[in-house]
Formats: structure tokens, sequence, C-alpha cells
């Protein structure tokens, strides 16, 4: 690897640890990632500038939340002092899901407490292994399909017209 920077300190910057901070995953873009794609934020449904900023406000919101509380599993008593990087944000989303309801319905303080220690232990015992040198190619899995956007609302389509059989020529 050849890397090249304005940084002439060597004793200061040496060039393994400029290397490392090269290789290492850029954090912002996992987080844009996180954003868009698990919650889904990757298209905006609103229509008008007013709705799609209370669609982002929302999902700032619901992203600020969730980063919560994997803060809070990563400095609970059972993480053993893991890192919140490490820490898996569509785990911690789906764990959410499967525990909400649990979260809604206990009636006691101490069973809420019971079940929201369980979750955040939950996030905790699941870390992301550590994949130094990972390559994330930007593509897709799936191809889109063929079929063209449709422009307008359902209703207002044309219906195909019908196709004619062939019939057989009879000589």
């Amino acid at each position: 690897m050849i890397l090249i920077t304005t940084l002439t300190d060597a004793a200061a910057w040496p060039a393994a640890a400029i290397a490392a901070l090269y290789l290492r995953p850029r954090e912002i873009e996992l987080r844009f990632d996180d954003v868009k794609t698990t919650l889904g934020m990757d298209l905006l449904r609103g229509r008008s500038p007013a709705i799609a900023e209370r669609e982002v406000a929302l999902h700032r919101i619901a992203y600020n939340l969730i980063r919560l509380l994997m803060q809070r599993a990563a400095g609970s008593a059972g993480a053993g002092g893991i890192s919140v990087h490490r820490l898996s944000f569509k785990g911690t989303l789906e764990r959410l899901r499967h525990s909400g309801q649990r979260l809604l319905e206990t009636a006691s303080a101490a069973a809420h407490r019971r079940v929201l220690t369980d979750l955040l232990a939950s996030i905790a015992r699941d870390p992301v292994p550590l994949r130094p040198g990972r390559h994330e190619p930007r593509q897709r899995k799936r191809r889109p399909k063929a079929y063209p956007l449709l422009p307008c609302p359902r209703h207002a389509v044309p219906l195909p017209e019908p196709r004619r059989r062939r019939t057989a020529k009879s000589s």
C-alpha cells in the first residue's frame, strides 16, 4: 500500500498508524447505511416538503433512540466494556422490535426493568466480529425488475389491449 500524506513528522504519525486509520471502516458511511437501508429512509414517501421534513425528523429521532439503546447496552454491567461500534444497528433494531411488545405490556416497574435489562444484555451479547480489511463493494445483489416505473395512480393507467391468439392457417 502506498499512502501519500502531508504529515511530515514520522515520530508523531507512524506509517503503520496512518495505514490502520485508512483501512478502518469509515463510520460515517456505515451510519448513513444504517439510516437509509435499515430504517427504510432510502425513499421518502412524502409528497410535500413539509411532510418530507417530518419524515426525516422522525427517522432522525428513531435513529438517535436506537443509538442510545446501543450505548446503554455497551455500558451495561453484563457487556464487559464492549465498544458501541461493535454492536449491530440492525441487530439492535430487530431485538427492539421483538421485545417492544413485552415492554409495552409490562405493568409493574420491576417487570419493565427486567425486560429492559434482558434486552440490553441480548444486544450486548452479539457483537459484530472484527473484520479488518473487509471489502464492501457498492453493488446490488439483485437486479432491478425490467418493468417501467408507474408514473401515475393505478386507476389512471389505461388497461393494456388484450392479446389476440394466433390461429393456424388452414390450406
